[in-house]
């Protein structure tokens, strides 16, 4: 069938360029992923950066995740409570026991005591207040982990975290 319709030079060009903005829909990405790359990169660029303290008690630009701060006490030989020498927060699991070495009021380290656990029976905790310490993200902005276990995570900056990802609108596990 001959039809004028199929000679026309204007119908002709609109077919052509429907035809030709298909494949461009396809190969747009999404914006979600460019934000990831962009966060990635961001990190990336963090590691090149000496590592900000692990803990601090002034807020600085480090991406931080605020912990209690306990003061332990364990029952003893005479099943008396002995209160623990220094100050300590639980890590990521909840369960590790760090003890804050601090030299005139600034965390110098935080050092794992090995025969403690969160959960140890005998063991009292004591809040005495509450210390930010580094949040590990991974490439996702999730944060898998705290000073100073970083599960494999990364540190950010609060501006590179804030201007690809945001905080949660939900809170997730970690966040003080």
């Amino acid at each position: 069938m001959d039809d004028e319709r199929t000679h026309d030079p204007a119908l002709r060009r609109k077919l052509l360029k429907g035809s030709l903005s298909a494949p461009l829909v396809l190969t747009v990405g999404k914006a979600g992923a460019a934000a990831r790359t962009t966060f990635t990169a961001c990190l990336r660029n963090n590691e090149m950066q000496p590592e900000p303290p692990l803990a601090v008690s002034e807020p600085d630009e480090a991406l931080r995740v605020t912990r209690d701060v306990f003061e332990l006490h364990r029952v003893g030989t005479a099943r008396v409570p002995e209160r623990l020498e220094g100050r300590y927060i639980l890590g990521w699991d909840n369960e590790a026991v760090y003890r804050l070495d601090e030299d005139g009021g600034i965390v110098r380290a935080l050092s794992r005591v090995h025969d403690l656990n969160g959960r140890q029976p005998g063991l009292t905790m004591r809040k005495q207040g509450t210390i930010d310490v580094l949040a590990y993200l991974d490439d996702e902005g999730n944060v898998v982990g705290i000073a100073p276990q970083p599960n494999g995570g990364t540190w950010a900056m609060k501006s590179c975290y804030a201007s690809i990802v945001g905080r949660p609108a939900a809170p997730k596990r970690g966040w003080g």
